[in-house]
């Protein structure tokens, strides 16, 4: 999956300057200026080798970007600032080496960031968001198998667990971030995404 390039994620940056994207292949951030012509693709930041990177997004405020790697289990926080990212802090999410970190989300009030891991010891990490755009992991949540995505709302994580053909619902603590099961379900098969 690594042979050749594998877009996997893109968003446009909080100034609506560039479209930036996670390229899983070359262990990449790439931009694109989409104020002129769309030709002008650089590398924004270089990840760690065996880093996987996946999906990504910016905080609220505009000032970080964070992206979870696949291979390696981490997320990487930049700030950004008029186009350009600096890398401040790497953090390990998947702490049993499983080589499956999948998606990432922020609360609503951008307090705390979620990360669902897959193949071993599937759940969802918790992380503080600190006053600098860094993380403080705070907690973890087992879930059903292959958490691939979720969502995250004021009250809950709605996490779609594929292979066991289940939506599951987690109330969530908004002063602590943590996640406790409220046993809720939705069947359907194989989800992947979920959205509202």
């Amino acid at each position: 999956r690594q042979v050749s390039p594998h877009v996997h994620c893109a968003a446009f940056t909080p100034d609506g300057k560039h479209l930036m994207f996670s390229d899983f292949s070359a262990e990449e951030i790439g931009s694109v200026d989409i104020t002129g012509h769309i030709s002008n693709y650089h590398t924004a930041a270089r990840l760690p080798e065996d880093f996987g990177p996946r999906h990504l997004l910016f905080d609220k405020d505009g000032k970080h970007l964070y992206v979870i790697g696949e291979l390696s289990g981490e997320i990487a926080v930049f700030d950004y600032a008029a186009g350009n990212l600096s890398l401040r802090q790497v953090v390990k999410a998947d702490e049993v080496n499983a080589r499956g970190a999948a998606d990432i989300h922020l609360s609503p009030d951008g307090r705390f960031l979620y990360a669902s891991l897959r193949l071993q010891n599937d759940g969802i990490a918790i992380f503080s968001v600190e006053g600098d755009g860094t993380l403080t992991k705070t907690g973890y949540q087992l879930t059903g198998p292959h958490p691939r995505n979720f969502l995250v709302t004021e009250d809950e994580v709605i996490v779609a667990c594929r292979d066991n053909n289940s939506i599951e619902i987690y109330s969530r603590d908004k002063n602590t971030g943590s996640l406790k099961d409220t046993g809720r379900r939705i069947n359907v098969e194989k989800p992947v995404f979920v959205s509202f």
